[in-house]
């Protein structure tokens, strides 16, 4: 349970985020954007899964924590270059170790989805029969979009390179050091 809610947290943080940058940041917007549909993706097929692996109540509360802070945030208040590029790099480790954690569920048989089983009745005076429900291993073969995207959300992170002005910046900082004023006379030799 706890992992469908923080899916469905990453998934709206990411959309308060594209909608508040969307202005400042185009491209940035474009990235959470993608990566909210990418979390509802992953919220519509994880509905139905669980499993032993841990509680992630604390994983749950800083989620919702984050949420509610940006919601209380006002929207006339814009987000800094340097904040835009932390919260990046904060969302892309998120990422990561959400994938990791849907990955080993998978490959360690820790999360389990239902899984509908045909089954034959022979005489036993029923007409209708029920289908079969039994709880298999994520694995694969069964749930296969969720590990998917799961593995979509894995991206480098990425680094921002410095500004255009940036040489310019430098070589004037460097010109400002090096620059020795001419030499002047002493006002006390003056006559």
């Amino acid at each position: 349970m706890n992992l469908k809610l923080i899916l469905d947290s990453q998934r709206e943080l990411s959309h308060l985020l594209a909608t508040r940058v969307a202005a400042t940041a185009p491209e940035m917007a474009r990235v959470w954007t993608k990566r909210s549909e990418t979390y509802a993706a992953l919220h519509r097929e994880a509905r139905n899964i669980g499993g032993p692996i841990g509680t992630g109540g604390a994983a749950v509360a800083e989620a919702a924590n984050a949420v509610n802070r940006l919601r209380r945030l006002p929207a006339t208040s814009p987000l800094t270059v340097q904040a835009v590029a932390d919260l990046d790099i904060l969302l892309l480790r998120v990422d990561g170790h959400v994938a990791d954690l849907i990955e080993r569920g998978a490959r360690e048989c820790l999360y389990f989805a239902p899984t509908k089983l045909p089954r034959i009745v022979e005489n036993d005076g029923n007409l209708i029969h029920g289908v079969r429900e039994r709880f298999m291993p994520l694995s694969t073969s069964v749930r296969s979009d969720l590990i998917r995207f799961a593995r979509a959300l894995r991206q480098p992170i990425r680094t921002s390179g410095p500004p255009a002005t940036a040489r310019a910046n430098h070589l004037e900082f460097e010109a400002a050091i090096r620059h020795r004023p001419t030499q002047r006379p002493d006002p006390g030799l003056a006559l």
